[in-house]
């Protein structure tokens, strides 16, 4: 009897981690209604990238990159996971690219991270994947 109740209780946990963790990492906590957010002007993605070329700002992109877990859905080189696409090969502009990681893209896995990284650490991330990028 237990051994059937294993794989239901195993799920059943699973579930309970993960909405834990997303209360938490949504900014629910006592304080969210009057911690500011982290908000882009609307005109932002279609300004051009302030670190645009800027090694510097590159190897700051892929730290922000690797420590928001990017590389779970993309890979550790943002070459593709499996779960999300080569951002190698990405045919997206900055702009575009900027747009994406800031809103998320509906019907996908892919968050918005807007509320958590500001418009520069954003830049920075696109400058990483710009300076990753493949032509062809």
């Amino acid at each position: 009897m237990l051994m059937r109740r294993i794989p239901s209780l195993f799920i059943a946990g699973t579930l309970s981690l993960l909405a834990a963790a997303s209360v938490i990492g949504a900014g629910n906590g006592p304080d969210s209604d009057t911690a500011p957010e982290k908000s882009v002007p609307a005109t932002q993605s279609s300004e051009p990238n302030p670190f645009a070329g800027n090694p510097a700002a590159a190897a700051a992109g892929r730290q922000l990159f690797l420590q928001t877990g990017c590389y779970n859905c993309h890979g550790a080189d943002a070459k593709g996971g499996g779960i999300a696409p080569d951002l190698t090969a990405s045919k997206l502009d900055a702009q575009q690219m900027f747009k994406t990681i800031h809103d998320g893209r509906t019907g996908t896995l892919m968050p918005s991270w807007g509320k958590q990284l500001d418009a520069e650490q954003i830049w920075k991330i696109v400058t990483y994947l710009r300076s990753v990028k493949h032509d062809g």
